[in-house]
């Protein structure tokens, strides 16, 4: 019997190492702009099958700010 247990409890860990946490999470993207045009404007973008700290680093990417010709933008996003 402890055998068994001692086997399925390998099984079980080996499992849990190899299984990844990898799933589609969504990033929320917030665009404030001024000048010209004026509003504010939501996007979502959505990464397939990544982990957390991956999405969180594509996410991050996807945040900016500038200025063009008196029209200027800020960008900031989140990790759902």
């Amino acid at each position: 019997m402890k055998k068994n247990l001692m086997i399925f409890s390998a099984f079980a860990l080996l499992t849990a190492l190899t299984v990844s946490c990898k799933k589609d999470r969504t990033c929320t993207c917030s665009s404030t702009y001024s000048g010209i045009i004026s509003g504010t404007f939501t996007a979502d973008t959505t990464f397939m099958d990544v982990s957390k700290k991956d999405a969180d680093s594509k996410c991050s990417s996807l945040q900016s700010s500038g200025s063009v010709m008196g029209q200027t933008w800020e960008t900031t996003c989140e990790l759902n």
